[in-house]
């Protein structure tokens, strides 16, 4: 799939700015929970998981200035991987829920496991 426009991540309180594919959103209205990594633009050292809600809008999992707490998270997560190009080359991998059931109730679970490491 090729990446042809962007969307802006809800940073919350937090005040962050996340860009992330639009296509995402797309799927998101369409009922597939999506997950992936970004680093913050605002806030530069920091790294975060964020879901797709079925609305098409992105929400923080979770954040942190330790990358390595974040891939780990993110590769906890038990469902396929893909993949997407946008014209200029650079790869956005991202994985989807089976159901928004498995995302709703997996993503709790696991936020709970993380935040309690941290």
């Amino acid at each position: 799939m090729e990446i042809t426009d962007l969307s802006l991540a809800d940073g919350g309180i937090l005040g962050e700015v996340i860009y992330y594919p639009a296509n995402l959103s797309i799927m998101a209205t369409q009922m597939k929970c999506t997950v992936f990594t970004a680093q913050g633009t605002v806030h530069k050292s920091m790294n975060y998981v964020l879901h797709t809600t079925p609305n098409g809008v992105a929400k923080i999992l979770l954040g942190s200035a330790k990358a390595n707490v974040i891939n780990r998270m993110y590769a906890d997560v038990p469902w396929p991987e893909t993949t997407m190009t946008s014209s200029d080359g650079t790869i956005f991998k991202y994985k989807t829920a089976p159901t928004p059931y498995d995302c709703e109730f997996f993503l709790d679970t696991l936020k709970q496991e993380y935040v309690e490491i941290m």
